[in-house]
């Protein structure tokens, strides 16, 4: 179970994710993702909490391979994404924290043996595992919906 949750609103998160981190490139004039805030109000309540060490490592990536993040790795990535990942990496070795992900209960149509379902925050999860490969885990905070079949 996350561990120091407190409820948001749906609202909270979908603002999280259009203007804390332009998850939909407003800002950045790059339109992506247009599909999720309309996904992340699917979920019927919201919380804010942080992760334990076995619930991170077996979040479900959402890249349609049924991949647990505990068996990515930032070699597998490409161009960008992979200096990306090496940025955020940086940033955690710096003492800076990463954006937190924003998450959702598991549906039969997910992995079997995963936590939760990642809804935003691929590139920051890996950041976060090559970070913990050479360092104690620390909390990954993360925004938990909770969706009923």
């Amino acid at each position: 179970m996350p561990i120091n949750c407190r409820l948001v609103s749906v609202e909270d998160v979908v603002n999280f994710f259009e203007e804390g981190i332009d998850g939909m490139g407003k800002h950045d004039e790059h339109p992506r993702n247009e599909e999720v805030p309309d996904s992340l109000r699917q979920s019927q309540s919201w919380e804010f909490c942080e992760l334990t060490e076995d619930e991170f490592m077996r979040l479900e990536i959402q890249d349609g391979t049924h991949t647990l993040i505990k068996d990515k790795d930032g070699a597998s990535l490409e161009g960008l994404t992979k200096s990306s990942v090496n940025e955020q990496v940086e940033m955690l070795r710096s003492g800076k924290n990463l954006s937190p992900l924003i998450i959702r209960t598991r549906l039969p149509i997910n992995a079997k043996g995963a936590s939760f379902y990642m809804e935003d925050g691929a590139k920051r999860a890996i950041a976060f595992k090559v970070y913990f490969a050479s360092n104690s885990y620390k909390t990954v905070k993360s925004y938990i919906g909770t969706r009923k079949v």
